[in-house]
């Protein structure tokens, strides 16, 4: 294993100095365990556009006219199927909340604020929702009528059911136990891909350091009180770090399989990218560093 680790360690260090060598300066010691996807250079695609849920709650809805008309409350996740099932939202003059369909949300390049492409008669008409409600936010009905009334194809299997549903905001700060039940860390924040209603990572917190792992590598605790992981500190040991506001490194799609690889599971999207391969193999090892 040790020496697994060091010549994974080498072909990175070799990828990073040929980067270097054509741009600026190596990277830092600082840097080298967050998450290198400049490395894929321009051989890979995006996923998706990422965002970290604490800059989507609290986000302003804004109309075509770039006119606020409610603000973002909430987003209701599923960890075991990575899906975000709805977003909870206030429309302005209204002490309604209600349920969005995250596709029908476009992220806007300034500022904290979200495009709603449907029309505003469907914002009003939409599923209510109550925030004090915990016990069955993932209703699979309630969630089919939420895409419904938006006009938007639902993001799941029609008969299928959700066991690992929370809002984003309550797993601010969640303990994580190993299967041992002994503490592993804390839940840091919450990936998403408004698009394509997924959620690609979670981010975990343990000993300072950060690592965005695929959500179903994570379930309930039979209290619902914290969240319980079959991974180990080994496992951590060789893993990439993240750090604040690298989402889109890790919507690149090599790096965001690489990731899905080392925890052992199923990336949820193609991993082939659309543009055609270069002669250089990219290999999880060139993709993030190990230590």
């Amino acid at each position: 294993m040790k020496n697994s680790i060091g010549i994974r360690f080498t072909i990175v260090t070799a990828t990073m100095m040929g980067i270097a060598a054509s741009t600026a300066a190596p990277p830092t010691a600082a840097n080298t365990n967050n998450v290198v996807g400049r490395a894929m250079g321009k051989q890979s695609t995006n996923i998706g556009t990422f965002e970290e849920a604490k800059q989507v709650i609290g986000g302003d809805l804004k109309d075509s006219q770039n006119k606020s008309v409610g603000k973002i409350d909430d987003v209701v996740v599923d960890l075991e199927s990575g899906k975000i099932l709805y977003v909870i939202g206030s429309v302005s003059g209204g002490s309604d909340h209600v349920a969005i369909a995250p596709s029908v949300l476009v992220p806007q390049p300034t500022g904290k604020s979200f495009l709603i492409t449907a029309d505003q008669t469907k914002l009003a008409g939409a599923p209510k929702v109550d925030l004090n409600q915990t016990n069955d936010l993932g209703n699979a009905g309630f969630v089919g009528q939420v895409f419904q009334a938006y006009g938007v194809p639902a993001q799941f299997e029609p008969n299928g059911s959700f066991n690992n549903v929370h809002k984003a905001s309550q797993l601010y700060s969640l303990a994580v136990k190993d299967v041992a039940n002994a503490d592993f860390g804390k839940i840091e924040e919450v990936i998403l891909d408004l698009h394509t209603a997924h959620v690609p990572f979670v981010v975990l917190t343990r000993s300072g350091a950060s690592y965005a792992i695929p959500p179903n590598a994570f379930t309930s605790s039979p209290d619902k009180g914290s969240l319980v992981t079959g991974l180990d500190q080994k496992t951590l040991g060789s893993a990439p770090r993240y750090a604040k506001g690298q989402t889109q490194l890790l919507s690149n799609r090599a790096t965001a399989a690489a990731i899905y690889n080392h925890y052992g599971k199923q990336p949820y999207f193609n991993t082939q990218p659309t543009l055609s391969p270069t002669s250089r193999t990219n290999t999880p090892s060139q993709i993030f560093p190990t230590k």
